[in-house]
């Protein structure tokens, strides 16, 4: 039996389950089942910790996101920066706020004490808009060590879906 022969009766047996497994993958994307949509994610590096998924409000223009600290030390938060998003998402920040124990403070400009091992939330409003749809952007939070006033940066990496 030749090579050709042998390639033909392959694909002639198993051709039609090849292509009942790429129309059923088309079908799914086409239906955009769940397993083709983003995950809500809030990841931060260590010391900063993301404590539960992102709010993402495209109602409001707002991207939140729940953090700890667990650096060990008290920390000054006193600045919020965009960090290359991936999807067109709040390209400009008007205002940051941080809510800690029901109050909220301003940053952008001010500064805000978060003692050490406590929760906060990071409120992001955004002055072009959070489009509807799914949402990939990175933030940088700056914050000086209570210790030792040296000035540090925490990347906050955020996805989900705007509602």
């Amino acid at each position: 039996m030749s090579r050709a022969q042998a390639a033909m009766e392959f694909l002639l047996t198993y051709g039609w389950a090849i292509l009942v497994v790429i129309i059923a993958i088309a079908a799914l994307a086409y239906f955009r089942l769940p397993i083709f949509n983003i995950p809500e994610v809030c990841q931060s590096e260590a010391g900063l910790f993301c404590i539960e998924k992102p709010n993402i409000d495209a109602t409001k223009d707002q991207i939140s996101f729940a953090m700890r600290n667990t650096l060990g030390f008290a920390i000054t938060l006193y600045n919020l920066t965009r960090f290359t998003p991936e999807s067109g998402s709040c390209n400009a920040i008007s205002s940051v706020k941080v809510e800690m124990d029901g109050t909220e403070y301003s940053i952008n400009p001010g500064t805000v004490f978060i003692p050490k091992e406590k929760n906060f939330v990071v409120k992001v409003n955004c002055s072009d808009g959070v489009p509807n749809g799914k949402i990939k952007t990175y933030f940088k939070l700056h914050y000086i060590s209570q210790d030792t006033s040296i000035k540090h940066s925490s990347l906050v990496y955020v996805t989900g879906i705007a509602s």
